[in-house]
């Protein structure tokens, strides 16, 4: 190569990672006075600094290839005066053509590195920072001297980033003395092994059997077989910690950034590297996505109205043809929306996506679902606990994330299952885990108090009325919030704040303390009909609380009091909020407040408790009220079956709910359809 190449091989911008320190560095060149017509039209180069004319600087970013020195160039030889043989340092430098760059010279060759040796096991699972909320973060932000309000951002090295890759491979044949995988259960090996095996995977095992650890063992198997250098978990907020306390359990070699915290911490978390990143579904639609803010608005090009959004809207690139104008119906060829938080860089950046819950994006429109597609990872996986083998509706929208274009909606059931099972494993905890002590289930049937009876007839009366009088135009949802309205009374009189319930469940929990156990108590509602009555009750023997609306502190501040503290015998929570994704088997009692007509969320809720690691038999209490909508929904439960595990693991949510006509829930509240009068209850 004669010395220009060579030169050019220095002109050439470098990525920059590759980058070097500069030793030398020289002003941009000019060009010298000549004639504009011997300049073609083809060769003026536009920059941000202007063309390439008499007396226009150069621009730092413009390239143009060195070849030698003839045919001669219609440009002019670039001169500079500190251009010279002896400043580049080739002593036989001369006159040549070169590009516009500032020339940058690299550092002289040396080895550089770091050393493992002393990297010890406990020294590396100390997270790179915590912040005030406990998220850990691979990175670490240090005060600047003199008292300035500034920080400098300590992220990981080169050196910390490849070193899972040089750890030795893991295979997945679980040699025993592997240190980490002769620790689970042979039927967690196998999950392994179908994560690994498979760059799309629905793992679907039952609540309690840990896919959790399996999906971080399979990760770690990825960094160490060179497979994967960068990861995302998506999760509901609630594991947001529990993801990250497995991760530093059982893959310590891996650093983790929790992606949590204000606007701006999010942005910092996803700029500094690591190798695995765990963010809630919100965070990665309002991060990933393009926003159109809430009274954001937008001209019609046909009809030039105006039109507002009233909420604020999360889009991808292409949703714009989505929507359209109210008035014309006109599509929106663009929307007002603002720029996503991070760029393609770090969406398009992971090898690695992992659904938690995967449920919820079994609904394609949602912003949840369209955020988590926008990467283009090779490994896709999802996990639930839900039976949704059998719902095409919700099997079309997770296999739209797992593998893409895949499953349409309108396939046969038949056909569904034949496309699913290359990538699908389920088992279930009776299976997996005889040895698991039984959850043993009682029924408690009271009568309400009096106050509670003739508030219960007084509201019955009232929205009977109500929907006898929509008649034929009653709708599913009218008739839930009359069932709303009387199983809070079932609960508490909104005069009182003490009920059967109450009373049975004061005296069962007060024998439970002591005798040195837990109980999780769980109820729908937060107000006083619920959680707010609750508390004040069972205050005297420890309680901690888990509903919506806790920060992130407040949360984990409650779990770890019920935990650790002997003197915190209960814990109580909305099973919205504690129902999902906790592992709580320090309590071996549960107690069912109220319940949701679906008695499959009831049971994963109680499956906080009864799960791997439990020790004792659980005990499960569901409180019922007899001559109510509750005694009412029971019977119709069983009838229909749905009391039973096999049967509803067997349907999916929406055959749940068809199980369940409009006409049976209108003839539990004693309403005919269309009838002008009601039935007596």
């Amino acid at each position: 190569m004669n010395l220009l190449g060579r030169l050019a091989r220095f002109v050439a911008p470098l990525p920059g990672t590759a980058t070097h320190s500069v030793n030398v560095l020289l002003p941009p060149a000019f060009v010298e006075d000549i004639p504009s017509q011997l300049i073609p039209e083809a060769s003026v180069c536009p920059s941000t600094d202007g063309v390439f004319a008499k007396d226009n600087g150069i621009s730092p970013d413009l390239l143009f290839a060195i070849f030698d020195l003839y045919p001669p160039s219609p440009f002019a030889l670039l001169k500079s005066d500190t251009l010279t043989p002896a400043a580049v340092g080739f002593s036989g430098l001369h006159d040549f053509w070169v590009s516009g760059n500032v020339f940058q010279f690299l550092d002289p060759a040396g080895i550089s590195g770091t050393d493992y040796a002393n990297r010890s096991k406990e020294r590396h699972t100390k997270p790179e920072s915590v912040d005030q909320n406990g998220f850990v973060k691979a990175y670490s932000q240090v005060r600047n001297a003199y008292g300035s309000s500034t920080h400098t951002i300590v992220s990981l090295s080169i050196w910390d980033l490849i070193y899972p890759a040089l750890l030795p491979p893991i295979a997945v044949e679980f040699a025993p003395d592997v240190d980490v995988l002769h620790k689970l259960y042979p039927y967690q090996q196998v999950g392994v092994k179908f994560l690994v095996e498979h760059e799309s995977a629905l793992l679907g095992d039952d609540m309690g059997t840990g896919k959790t650890v399996m999906t971080v063992v399979a990760l770690r198997v990825l960094f160490q077989r060179r497979k994967a250098t960068k990861a995302l978990i998506v999760c509901p907020v609630v594991v947001l910690k529990v993801w990250q306390d497995h991760l530093r359990r059982w893959a310590p070699e891996l650093h983790v950034t929790s992606v949590r915290g204000t606007r701006e911490d999010r942005k910092l978390d996803w700029k500094c590297p690591a190798h695995v990143y765990v963010a809630a579904y919100d965070s990665v639609s309002s991060d990933f996505l393009t926003v159109v803010k809430k009274q954001a608005t937008i001209v019609c090009k046909t009809c030039r109205r105006t039109s507002t959004f009233g909420e604020k809207v999360h889009v991808a690139a292409n949703d714009a043809p989505q929507f359209s104008c109210p008035h014309c119906k006109t599509p929106f060829a663009e929307l007002p929306s603002s720029a996503p938080l991070v760029g393609n860089e770090v969406v398009g950046g992971f090898d690695v996506v992992v659904l938690d819950e995967a449920q919820y994006i079994k609904n394609p429109d949602t912003s949840r679902s369209r955020g988590v597609r926008l990467p283009i990872p090779r490994y896709r996986w999802a996990l639930t606990g839900t039976p949704v083998e059998t719902k095409i509706e919700d099997l079309a929208g997770i296999f739209s994330f797992v593998k893409p274009k895949y499953m349409h909606y309108n396939v046969s059931t038949r056909d569904a299952k034949r496309l699913m099972e290359p990538y699908f494993l389920r088992r279930l905890k009776k299976d997996v885990l005889p040895d698991l002590p039984p959850k043993i289930r009682q029924e408690q049937w009271l009568e309400l108090d009096s106050d509670q009876r003739a508030e219960y007839d007084r509201v019955l009366r009232g929205e009977v009325r109500k929907l006898t009088e929509l008649g034929e135009q009653v709708t599913k949802a009218h008739i839930f919030a009359v069932i709303t309205a009387l199983k809070r009374v079932c609960n508490f009189a909104s005069s009182k704040r003490s009920s059967p319930k109450s009373e049975i469940l004061v005296e069962q929990i007060k024998i439970i303390k002591e005798s040195g156990y837990k109980a999780l108590v769980f109820t729908q509602w937060v107000d006083e009909y619920g959680v707010a009555t609750l508390e004040s009750i069972l205050r005297p023997f420890g309680v901690s609380v888990i509903k919506g609306g806790l920060t992130d502190n407040a949360r984990e501040a409650a779990l770890q009091r019920f935990r650790n503290e002997p003197n915190v015998s209960v814990l109580l929570a909305t099973v919205k909020a504690g129902g999902v994704g906790l592992t709580l088997t320090e309590a071996n009692y549960v107690f069912h407040y109220d319940h949701w007509w679906n008695p499959a969320t009831m049971w994963q809720a109680e499956d906080r408790a009864h799960r791997k690691g439990q020790l004792r038999g659980v005990n499960v209490y569901s409180f019922w009220t007899q001559k109510t909508i509750e005694e009412r929904i029971h019977q119709k439960l069983r009838e229909r079956g749905l009391l039973f595990d096999e049967v509803v693991n067997s349907l999916s949510e929406t055959d749940v709910e068809k199980a369940i006509s409009t006409d049976d829930w209108l003839d539990m509240l004693g309403v005919q359809r269309g009838s002008s009068r009601p039935k007596r209850n």
